[in-house]
Protein backbone atom coordinates (compact mmCIF):
# COMPACT_ATOMS: atom_id res chain seq x y z
CA UNK A 1 0.00 0.00 0.00
CA UNK A 2 1.47 3.33 -0.74
CA UNK A 3 0.66 6.57 1.45
CA UNK A 4 -2.66 6.95 -0.16
CA UNK A 5 -3.87 3.76 1.14
CA UNK A 6 -4.14 2.50 -2.61
CA UNK A 7 -2.26 -0.40 -4.19
CA UNK A 8 1.39 0.53 -5.01
CA UNK A 9 3.30 -1.15 -7.89
CA UNK A 10 6.86 -1.77 -5.71
CA UNK A 11 9.40 -4.21 -6.85
CA UNK A 12 10.18 -6.50 -3.82
CA UNK A 13 13.80 -7.96 -3.10
CA UNK A 14 14.24 -11.91 -2.35
CA UNK A 15 16.86 -12.91 -0.58
CA UNK A 16 18.58 -16.51 -1.88
CA UNK A 17 15.56 -18.32 -0.60
CA UNK A 18 12.66 -16.56 -2.72
CA UNK A 19 11.54 -14.92 0.92
CA UNK A 20 10.59 -11.34 0.69
CA UNK A 21 13.50 -9.14 2.70
CA UNK A 22 11.92 -5.41 2.05
CA UNK A 23 9.67 -3.51 -0.55
CA UNK A 24 11.60 -1.24 -3.08
CA UNK A 25 10.09 2.12 -3.18
CA UNK A 26 8.74 3.43 -6.25
CA UNK A 27 9.86 6.69 -7.59
CA UNK A 28 7.22 9.21 -7.39
CA UNK A 29 4.35 9.78 -10.06
CA UNK A 30 5.49 12.76 -12.46
CA UNK A 31 2.38 12.13 -14.94
CA UNK A 32 -1.42 11.46 -15.58
CA UNK A 33 -3.14 11.05 -18.64
CA UNK A 34 -2.73 14.95 -19.77
CA UNK A 35 -0.12 16.17 -18.14
CA UNK A 36 3.63 15.74 -17.07
CA UNK A 37 5.96 17.54 -14.92
CA UNK A 38 9.70 17.72 -15.86
CA UNK A 39 12.92 19.59 -15.38
CA UNK A 40 13.29 23.35 -16.70
CA UNK A 41 16.11 23.93 -19.29
CA UNK A 42 17.20 26.75 -20.70
CA UNK A 43 15.45 26.32 -23.75
CA UNK A 44 12.02 26.63 -21.30
CA UNK A 45 12.66 30.43 -20.89
CA UNK A 46 10.97 32.02 -23.18
CA UNK A 47 7.67 30.51 -22.90
CA UNK A 48 7.60 30.51 -19.14
CA UNK A 49 8.47 34.36 -19.36
CA UNK A 50 5.69 34.44 -21.82
CA UNK A 51 3.58 32.66 -19.29
CA UNK A 52 4.31 35.15 -16.37
CA UNK A 53 3.99 38.15 -18.22
CA UNK A 54 0.63 37.39 -20.38
CA UNK A 55 -1.70 39.56 -19.66
CA UNK A 56 -4.25 37.29 -17.36
CA UNK A 57 -1.33 36.28 -14.37
CA UNK A 58 1.39 38.86 -14.79
CA UNK A 59 -0.66 40.70 -12.19
CA UNK A 60 -1.44 38.15 -10.17
CA UNK A 61 2.16 36.49 -9.85
CA UNK A 62 5.26 37.18 -7.48
CA UNK A 63 5.62 40.64 -9.54
CA UNK A 64 2.60 42.46 -8.71
CA UNK A 65 1.95 43.91 -12.04
CA UNK A 66 5.63 45.14 -13.14
CA UNK A 67 6.40 43.68 -16.35
CA UNK A 68 10.16 42.35 -16.09
CA UNK A 69 12.75 42.45 -18.66
CA UNK A 70 13.96 39.40 -20.16
CA UNK A 71 17.03 39.40 -18.42
CA UNK A 72 16.31 39.59 -15.20
CA UNK A 73 13.63 36.93 -15.60
CA UNK A 74 16.19 34.79 -16.57
CA UNK A 75 18.36 35.78 -13.69
CA UNK A 76 16.22 35.53 -10.71
CA UNK A 77 14.27 32.47 -12.27
CA UNK A 78 16.42 29.82 -9.29
CA UNK A 79 16.24 32.56 -6.97
CA UNK A 80 15.43 31.00 -3.56
CA UNK A 81 14.56 28.24 -5.03
CA UNK A 82 14.41 24.02 -3.95
CA UNK A 83 13.06 22.85 -7.00
CA UNK A 84 10.90 23.44 -9.83
CA UNK A 85 9.07 21.92 -12.86
CA UNK A 86 7.52 22.52 -16.06
CA UNK A 87 4.07 21.76 -16.40
CA UNK A 88 3.64 20.14 -19.70
CA UNK A 89 1.19 18.78 -22.19
CA UNK A 90 1.39 14.88 -22.41
CA UNK A 91 1.51 15.58 -26.29
CA UNK A 92 3.89 18.23 -26.66
CA UNK A 93 6.32 17.53 -24.23
CA UNK A 94 8.46 20.70 -25.67
CA UNK A 95 5.94 23.98 -24.42
CA UNK A 96 5.77 24.55 -21.02
CA UNK A 97 2.31 25.40 -19.99
CA UNK A 98 3.14 26.22 -16.51
CA UNK A 99 5.84 26.32 -13.79
CA UNK A 100 5.31 24.56 -10.24
CA UNK A 101 8.01 25.94 -7.50
CA UNK A 102 8.91 25.26 -3.80
CA UNK A 103 10.89 27.82 -2.65
CA UNK A 104 12.82 29.05 0.81
CA UNK A 105 12.45 25.49 1.97
CA UNK A 106 13.83 25.34 5.43
CA UNK A 107 14.71 21.65 6.25
CA UNK A 108 15.65 21.98 9.58
CA UNK A 109 11.47 23.09 10.57
CA UNK A 110 10.57 21.03 7.65
CA UNK A 111 8.54 23.57 5.97
CA UNK A 112 8.37 25.14 2.43
CA UNK A 113 6.51 27.80 0.35
CA UNK A 114 4.56 26.55 -2.83
CA UNK A 115 3.49 28.64 -5.88
CA UNK A 116 1.86 27.52 -8.91
CA UNK A 117 1.29 29.47 -12.23
CA UNK A 118 -0.19 28.19 -15.23
CA UNK A 119 -0.77 29.47 -19.00
CA UNK A 120 -4.31 31.49 -18.90
CA UNK A 121 -6.05 29.07 -21.56
CA UNK A 122 -5.01 26.24 -19.09
CA UNK A 123 -6.63 27.92 -15.72
CA UNK A 124 -9.83 26.16 -15.87
CA UNK A 125 -9.54 23.26 -17.66
CA UNK A 126 -8.56 20.63 -14.25
CA UNK A 127 -4.96 21.13 -15.14
CA UNK A 128 -3.60 23.17 -12.76
CA UNK A 129 -5.32 20.61 -9.88
CA UNK A 130 -3.24 17.67 -11.46
CA UNK A 131 0.02 19.61 -11.56
CA UNK A 132 -0.53 21.10 -8.31
CA UNK A 133 -1.62 17.06 -6.71
CA UNK A 134 1.55 15.74 -8.44
CA UNK A 135 3.80 18.37 -7.49
CA UNK A 136 2.86 18.30 -3.80
CA UNK A 137 2.85 14.49 -3.25
CA UNK A 138 6.44 14.87 -4.92
CA UNK A 139 7.34 17.10 -2.33
CA UNK A 140 5.69 14.74 0.39
CA UNK A 141 7.55 12.07 -0.73
CA UNK A 142 11.37 13.11 -1.36
CA UNK A 143 11.23 15.44 2.22
CA UNK A 144 10.01 14.75 5.23
CA UNK A 145 7.83 18.61 5.17
CA UNK A 146 5.95 18.92 7.98
CA UNK A 147 3.80 22.35 5.93
CA UNK A 148 3.71 23.58 2.92
CA UNK A 149 2.55 27.29 2.73
CA UNK A 150 1.39 29.40 0.16
CA UNK A 151 1.39 33.25 -0.15
CA UNK A 152 -1.63 34.34 -1.79
CA UNK A 153 -2.84 38.13 -2.02
CA UNK A 154 -6.11 38.23 -1.42
CA UNK A 155 -7.48 39.02 -5.03
CA UNK A 156 -6.32 35.56 -5.61
CA UNK A 157 -8.52 33.63 -2.90
CA UNK A 158 -11.44 33.06 -5.52
CA UNK A 159 -9.31 30.78 -7.47
CA UNK A 160 -8.04 28.51 -5.19
CA UNK A 161 -11.57 28.54 -2.56
CA UNK A 162 -11.80 24.79 -3.41
CA UNK A 163 -8.62 24.54 -1.57
CA UNK A 164 -9.44 26.23 1.17
CA UNK A 165 -12.24 24.49 1.74
CA UNK A 166 -10.34 21.31 1.80
CA UNK A 167 -6.76 21.36 2.39
CA UNK A 168 -6.12 25.24 3.41
CA UNK A 169 -5.31 26.89 6.72
CA UNK A 170 -5.21 30.51 7.52
CA UNK A 171 -1.94 31.07 9.90
CA UNK A 172 -0.96 35.02 8.59
CA UNK A 173 -2.55 37.79 7.62
CA UNK A 174 -1.42 40.67 6.62
CA UNK A 175 -3.30 43.58 6.04
CA UNK A 176 -3.20 46.35 3.48
CA UNK A 177 0.23 44.86 2.09
CA UNK A 178 0.02 44.68 -1.27
CA UNK A 179 -0.92 47.75 -3.49
CA UNK A 180 -2.08 47.26 -6.81
CA UNK A 181 -4.84 49.21 -9.22
CA UNK A 182 -5.49 51.94 -6.89
CA UNK A 183 -5.67 50.58 -3.58
CA UNK A 184 -4.32 47.87 -1.15
CA UNK A 185 -4.83 44.58 -0.52
CA UNK A 186 -4.10 42.14 1.98
CA UNK A 187 -2.03 39.32 1.83
CA UNK A 188 -2.80 35.70 3.25
CA UNK A 189 -0.27 32.95 4.40
CA UNK A 190 -2.08 29.87 3.93
CA UNK A 191 -0.74 26.44 5.17
CA UNK A 192 -1.41 22.67 3.97
CA UNK A 193 -0.71 20.11 6.51
CA UNK A 194 1.01 16.81 5.86
CA UNK A 195 -0.48 14.29 7.44
CA UNK A 196 -4.25 16.15 7.44
CA UNK A 197 -3.31 16.62 3.38
CA UNK A 198 -2.51 12.44 2.94
CA UNK A 199 -5.44 11.37 4.95
CA UNK A 200 -7.72 13.44 2.87
CA UNK A 201 -10.93 11.24 1.16
CA UNK A 202 -10.55 13.64 -1.75
CA UNK A 203 -6.82 13.42 -2.22
CA UNK A 204 -7.20 9.28 -1.21
CA UNK A 205 -10.17 9.02 -4.21
CA UNK A 206 -7.60 11.40 -6.65
CA UNK A 207 -4.71 8.63 -5.71
CA UNK A 208 -6.47 5.67 -6.33
CA UNK A 209 -7.86 7.22 -9.78
CA UNK A 210 -4.28 8.20 -10.60
CA UNK A 211 -3.01 4.54 -9.71
CA UNK A 212 -5.85 3.33 -11.49
CA UNK A 213 -4.81 4.70 -14.51
CA UNK A 214 -1.15 3.89 -14.39
CA UNK A 215 -2.03 -0.38 -14.24
CA UNK A 216 -4.83 0.37 -17.31
CA UNK A 217 -1.25 1.46 -19.52
CA UNK A 218 -0.16 -2.38 -18.27
CA UNK A 219 -3.58 -3.98 -18.26
CA UNK A 220 -6.15 -2.41 -20.82
CA UNK A 221 -9.77 -2.99 -20.21
CA UNK A 222 -9.98 -1.64 -16.54
CA UNK A 223 -13.34 0.29 -15.52
CA UNK A 224 -12.38 3.63 -15.04
CA UNK A 225 -14.31 5.34 -12.73
CA UNK A 226 -16.20 8.31 -13.95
Amino acid sequence: MNELGTASAESVVLDASGDCRSPVPVPPQMETRRLRLRQPSQNDLPALYGIVCSGEVFWRWRYGGAVPSYEAFCSSFAAGVHTQFVVCRRTSMTNPIGLVVAYNADLGNRIAYLAVVMHPREMRNGLSVEASYLFIMYLLKTWDFHKLYLEVIEYNLPQIRTAIRRYLHKEGHFRDHVYYDGRRWDQHVLCLYRDEFLSHRAVVRYGAHLDREKREKVEPGLTRSP
